[in-house]
């Protein structure tokens, strides 16, 4: 748990940590950076477990942009999710 307690307050300086929710086996850090909405999980050991990042099309990285637009042209990249974690290399889930 102090581990999990530095690695947040060293978050919350420097990305301007909003929330800290504690469950009974995770602590959820809350903050928002550069538009990019982001939740990261650590255990109550304090390892991180995962991360989940919620975007807009203007900040989707311009390889899934233009991967996802050249098929889909004439709609808009409403919300953009991407997990990753320990056991995965990452998921993303694009809303148009």
């Amino acid at each position: 748990m102090l581990k999990h307690l530095r690695i947040s307050q060293r978050n919350s300086t420097v990305l301007g940590m909003q929330k800290r929710h504690e469950a009974s086996n995770v602590f959820i850090a809350s903050f928002t950076d550069n538009g990019v909405d982001t939740k990261v999980v650590y255990q109550r050991s304090g390892n991180w477990h995962s991360m989940f990042r919620t975007y807009s099309e203007d900040k989707l990285p311009f390889d899934m942009r233009d991967l996802v637009k050249s098929e889909f042209y004439d709609y808009k990249i409403m919300k953009t999710a991407n997990k990753s974690g320990k056991e995965s290399q990452g998921y993303l889930s694009i809303n148009i």
